[in-house]
């Protein structure tokens, strides 16, 4: 059942969700369309974005591997071919072994760099000649920057360095507003989609042992329907700069007692 329209909607604007075929990108986008938006997704999987795109009645699909960097080019482009200039852009794509520094080998630190920062900057490069005035480029961060979890430092790495991409984009283009979105714990995503079960057993304890994990966690729709919402509300209001979102399950850390 879709979720009440807000008061100030989104029609006539125009957006860009890269990493829309499943999981939080996927809420934002469904989201968005919900409040009015015109919204061009993009990502790899083209039978998911397909379907994705079919469900939400997007103005668009662009089927692109964000590694490459001619189809961040294209992804821009074909965007603003399907719907003119963009008022908002959300890079969503994310990914991470679950891995030990000691194992990780250069092509691991390649996948989640390339994916998670590098595309995200040539994304934001392609899209910037298409930004109106006013508009928002959100990148989706974690709430383990600063404090990485076994088995996760490669993503948290990358997380780091994307929050300082967001920053350096701010300080040679004050012109426009970037906001990084850190989020929490998550389930139904793809996010641990490549975990072994040997990898997660390994470090499953010590991330409860540590106190990192909540007893409850959000899930995409709600999660990328907040976001969302909270984008729109950034987006009415040009006048103020929202450089940083933080969303985290309610709730009590898991495997403590009170």
């Amino acid at each position: 059942m879709p979720h009440e329209r807000l008061s100030l909607p989104l029609d006539g604007r125009r957006a860009l969700v890269v990493g829309a075929s499943s999981g939080i990108g996927k809420g934002i986008a469904t989201r968005l369309v919900e409040l009015g938006a015109r919204v061009v997704v993009a990502a790899r999987r083209a039978p998911l974005l397909t379907e994705v795109a079919e469900q939400i009645n997007a103005a668009g699909a662009i089927v692109a591997d964000v590694r490459v960097e001619a189809d961040c080019v294209r992804i821009a482009e074909e965007a603003v071919a399907a719907v003119g200039g963009l008022d908002l852009v959300v890079y969503a794509s994310g990914t991470s072994p679950l891995a030990a520094l000691r194992d990780l080998d250069a092509e691991g630190w390649r996948a989640v760099l390339e994916t998670n920062l590098v595309g995200a900057s040539l994304v934001t490069r392609a899209a910037l000649g298409h930004l109106r005035p006013g508009a928002i480029v959100g990148f989706v961060s974690s709430e383990t920057v600063g404090d990485p979890r076994h088995g996760l430092v490669a993503y948290a790495a990358s997380k780091i360095a994307l929050e300082e991409l967001a920053r350096g984009w701010r300080v040679e283009h004050p012109d426009h507003r970037f906001c990084v979105i850190a989020v929490g714990s998550t389930t139904d995503t793809d996010f641990a989609r490549d975990f072994s079960p040997e990898a997660f057993t390994e470090f499953w304890p010590s991330w409860l042992a540590h106190g990192v994990m909540r007893e409850q966690h959000m899930n995409p729709t709600d999660l990328g329907a907040c976001i969302a919402e909270s984008l729109a509300v950034a987006v009415a209001h040009p006048a103020v700069d929202i450089d940083r979102m933080v969303f985290r399950p309610p709730g009590p850390v898991a495997g403590l007692t009170t």
